[in-house]
């Protein structure tokens, strides 16, 4: 009888704390929430055959342009009501605004234009400080884009 009521006790011990950690712990929703600055594009596997390094990557950052929705924003702003505001520059007053949500198990980034399209992106690194960001593109020149922000 004992044994029972020791279990039963640490059952729900181990319950209550799985419940206050999942309430404050800081979750991808929390952690993207704020403004980040756009601090980096890297491509990686591109096929450089077609020039030097520093000219492949404007041709395929102008190729991206053309081709699919990529943002040229210098700031993104999520908002924790799944408002995302995109400007390109602080004295800029062009933006673009657009619902985030976040997906699987915290590591695809979602957005929704306001016409319905979606795009995806792969979250590999979330901290306080610093998000990275990939987004497949398969396009004449296949490879990924890694955005790398930080946190303003």
């Amino acid at each position: 009888m004992n044994i029972i009521k020791i279990t039963l006790i640490l059952l729900v011990f181990v319950l209550i704390l799985s419940i206050l950690f999942i309430y404050y712990g800081k979750n991808s929703e929390k952690l993207i929430a704020g403004n980040w600055h756009e601090a980096s594009w890297k491509y990686e596997k591109v096929n450089l055959a077609m020039g030097s390094s520093d000219i492949i990557q404007e041709k395929i950052k102008n190729e991206i342009y053309q081709n699919i929705i990529i943002h040229e924003a210098e700031q993104w702003n999520f908002y924790s009501d799944g408002t995302l505001l995109l400007s390109k520059t602080k004295t800029d007053k062009g933006h673009e605004k657009l619902r985030w949500s976040i997906k699987g198990r915290g590591h695809i980034l979602e957005l929704t234009h306001e016409d319905g399209r979606i795009e995806d992106y792969q979250i590999e690194l979330l901290t306080e400080d610093l998000l990275i960001i990939y987004f497949n593109f398969d396009i004449q020149i296949r490879g990924i884009v890694k955005i790398t922000f930080t946190r303003l």
